[in-house]
């Protein structure tokens, strides 16, 4: 094959326009086809920024690195500076735009191809429901002062802010003669993991489908994809993911990893080397059979220190329901008399309860400034989901040289508790932490140590996305 391509036109102003003599402009080096490609139609230039759109076949390295951005004049910048594209397909406007690669295999050797990265759009714009005159009624579905009126709240008319959701997603097609085919989904809900495939023969091939939405973010966050195509195998294994645990290596820092499926902590999405459930159960009295294959430890949690955390979201992009699951996480064990196995960091895995219900649909504030009808059963069954109260109540395993009681001087290091939350799929964090430390208090002359934190009396909870993960030093 060669390198020099020719455009399917007429030649302006020449007598013979349809007949192009490529041999005028001399001749075309020729080198072996390495893989097969066949890229997307870009009729909006949407790939015009990007560093590598279509690379050539017959590299035995080579790179597809896109960005997908719409051009200025495209632009309509919004309250939450998202901008939308113009899309059309042959004239028509359209909701999405799907961009494809198509990647084969060459007879005789085999190509190898890593999907390395991809992003996705985030930013999004929560509605603004249109109401009545005196914010009665309102149009949100949702609402149980919902304005059920088909003229006032159409289609056209039910929105003051429209509500803007990022849903560009990659679906990779994995067809292939000698490996297990499949197909993947990737979009802002979950992580790509770097994976590379192997294309055997000239039948095998992977298909990489972009499917654009018209919203995009500012430039810092565009959709984003990359692919690397080779013919030797990938200096590093992508695939499977190593093992966290090996950072470790060579440390002195003693491990328990275990592929016991029943050891995953019940209904989590953390990593099994953050939460290892059957060490957990295997502290608090299991067979010393059970304890020595999973990891040999003579050490015993108990459960004494009980944390009441509540949390209210502000936000409807970030929706409770009886499926999201809190961790309470001790990083930082106790040097001396801590858990054997510091990466061990959850001590707890827990799901909600739904305590309380807010009486207004356009309160603006938390629970401490709205008023609200407690009740588990109206929680459950009446409440609009957008007004549901839930509090998580954690109890974390924890050892009794982890515990330290306060001094008088307030100079002892106690130990953080962090806490973490799955809601659809991803990890949420909050800044709020608390002190695994027994507090002293006089109550009528009687003096304890208290165990018992309310972090729900002082207001609620703000929680955030979770990027990297940090350990404490």
């Amino acid at each position: 094959m060669t390198q020099h391509t020719s455009l399917l036109n007429d030649i302006p102003g020449a007598a013979l326009k349809n007949i192009h003599r490529l041999y005028l402009d001399g001749g075309f080096a020729i080198v072996p086809k390495q893989f097969g490609i066949v890229c997307p139609w870009d009729p909006l230039n949407i790939l015009a920024t990007s560093t590598a759109i279509c690379p050539f076949e017959g590299l035995e390295s080579t790179f597809i690195d896109v960005k997908a951005h719409i051009q200025a004049t495209d632009v309509v910048v919004t309250d939450a500076f998202i901008r939308t594209r113009t899309l059309t397909e042959d004239g028509v406007s359209t909701d999405s735009l799907w961009l494809r690669y198509n990647i084969s295999g060459i007879a005789g050797s085999k190509t190898y191809v890593t999907l390395m990265e991809t992003t996705f759009n985030t930013c999004e714009q929560e509605p603004i429901w249109k109401t009545n005159t005196d914010g009665t009624l309102s149009c949100d579905p949702d609402s149980s002062n919902f304005w059920d009126s088909a003229f006032y709240c159409r289609d056209t008319v039910k929105y003051v802010r429209t509500p803007i959701v990022q849903t560009d997603t990659l679906v990779v097609t994995y067809v292939a003669s000698a490996s297990q085919s499949g197909v993947s989904h990737y979009s802002k809900i979950n992580a790509i993991v770097p994976r590379t495939y192997i294309l055997d023969s000239e039948s095998d091939y992977i298909q990489f489908d972009l499917m654009l939405d018209k919203n995009e973010c500012d430039d810092s966050t565009l959709s984003t994809m990359k692919i690397r195509i080779q013919k030797t195998p990938p200096e590093t294994t992508l695939l499977p993911l190593p093992s966290r645990l090996e950072a470790y290596e060579g440390t002195g820092v003693e491990t328990c990893e275990t592929h016991v499926p029943d050891c995953n902590c019940k209904q989590s999405i953390w990593p099994i080397d953050e939460c290892n459930q059957c060490v957990l159960n295997g502290m608090v009295g299991s067979s010393p059979a059970q304890r020595t294959k999973l990891c040999t430890t003579d050490q015993n949690f108990i459960s004494i220190s009980r944390f009441f955390y509540s949390m209210y979201k502000q936000s409807r992009i970030i929706r409770l329901d009886e499926n999201t699951r809190a961790v309470v996480k001790l990083k930082q064990t106790s040097e001396i008399n801590g858990l054997k196995f510091a990466h061990l960091s959850i001590r707890g895995v827990i799901p909600p309860i739904c305590e309380g219900c807010l009486d207004s649909a356009t309160c603006q504030g938390a629970v401490e400034t709205c008023t609200a009808t407690w009740s588990q059963t109206t929680c459950q069954t009446t409440c609009p989901v957008d007004r549901r109260i839930y509090f998580f109540t954690f109890s974390p395993s924890v050892m009794l040289g982890e515990i330290i009681q306060q001094d008088a001087t307030g100079t002892k290091d106690a130990l953080q508790l962090n806490f973490e939350f799955d809601i659809g799929g991803k990890i949420y964090v909050t800044q709020r932490v608390e002190k695994l430390q027994e507090v002293q208090v006089t109550t009528s002359g009687f003096t304890t140590w208290n165990r018992v934190f309310n972090a729900h009396d002082t207001k609620s909870t703000v929680i955030m996305r979770d990027y990297p993960e940090i350990d404490f030093c």
